[in-house]
């Protein structure tokens, strides 16, 4: 009788205490928690509480124990040993579940940025191309069409400049974003000497989506005004304006030049810079209008979302 109580009680310890350890182990996949030290700590208490006795059953004869009891205590040990473990597993596997997704998606941020960094570098080699070519034409045309190609793609190529630089490939800030594409726009014509430009825009950020289309419109626009509204001026300016207002986006573009033309018709515009500026601003899902009183003014507005 003695014997098999200690080896029921010697059993009993060693679940405890493996439950134990087993509760000190899962500190390192949760984090540091209080409640699998109190947890170890109360097990380890439990070893001792049976350790007692067991020393007491070996040194003192006679001295008793309930059978059933220790029995049942042995039953308990063994479940908080698998209780302890099983729980510690959820965490487990939860860890590993979240280290794969961490995983996948740092791959997918390399493939992505080397994505668009391939994007950046084709757009680069087909600007230049296309700034060779205008420089190798005679039919002032030809040469025309092409620098309006060119100056498309820079658009563009500020855009995933702006993407590579940031690291952010889902939004840009349009507060830094902004000022560079209308600089590199405006830079590209002999008269940018002559004119003062401001960009003014609120911090936040759009989808790579909308700023594609809306730096497509800048740029159409920003093209008009140099090529046109400042002919037979000294100088000139042309103010740039961006403001989100409870996710509502207005553009301001507006110029104090030669105005728009009396014959020229907005509503249906025949040349293709305004006709793709009307498709982009569909495609955004806005209303665009034009004021010639004065300048000229075009107001975007569009949503956010």
């Amino acid at each position: 009788m003695d014997s098999a109580l200690a080896l029921i009680l010697i059993f009993a310890i060693l679940f405890q205490l493996t439950a134990a350890g087993f509760a000190l182990s899962f500190i390192k996949y949760t984090g540091f928690k209080f409640s699998w030290t109190f947890i170890a700590i109360a097990l380890f208490l439990m070893s001792i509480r049976r350790a007692i006795p067991l020393y007491m059953l070996i040194t003192h004869s006679g001295y008793s124990l309930d059978l059933t009891n220790e029995i049942i205590g042995l039953i308990l040990s063994i479940l908080m040993m698998f209780g302890v473990r099983g729980i510690g597993s959820l965490f487990i596997e939860r860890k590993t579940a979240e280290e794969k997704i961490k995983s996948l998606l740092k791959e997918k941020e390399l493939i992505l940025k080397e994505v668009h960094h391939r994007i950046k570098n084709n757009m680069s080699t087909t600007y230049n191309l296309l700034v060779l070519q205008s420089d190798s034409l005679a039919d002032k045309e030809a040469k025309k069409a092409i620098d309006n190609a060119a100056s498309r793609v820079q658009a563009m190529l500020a855009l995933y400049e702006e993407l590579f630089i940031t690291g952010s490939y889902s939004d840009v800030s349009l507060k830094k974003y902004l000022p560079v594409l209308a600089e590199k726009i405006i830079s590209n014509f002999p008269n940018r000497k002559i004119v003062k430009l401001k960009v003014d825009s609120d911090e936040f950020t759009l989808s790579e989506k909308k700023i594609s289309s809306l730096g497509l419109i800048i740029n159409e626009l920003l093209t008009n005004i140099m090529k046109y509204a400042f002919t037979g001026k000294d100088s000139g300016k042309i103010l740039v304006q961006l403001r989100n207002n409870s996710n509502k986006i207005l553009l301001t573009i507006e110029d104090n030049g030669n105005g728009i033309p009396e014959n020229e018709d907005l509503k249906s515009p025949s040349g293709f810079g305004l006709s793709l500026v009307e498709t982009l601003t569909n495609q955004l899902e806005g209303t665009i209008s034009f004021d010639g009183s004065n300048g000229t003014k075009v107001t975007l507005v569009f949503d956010a979302n």
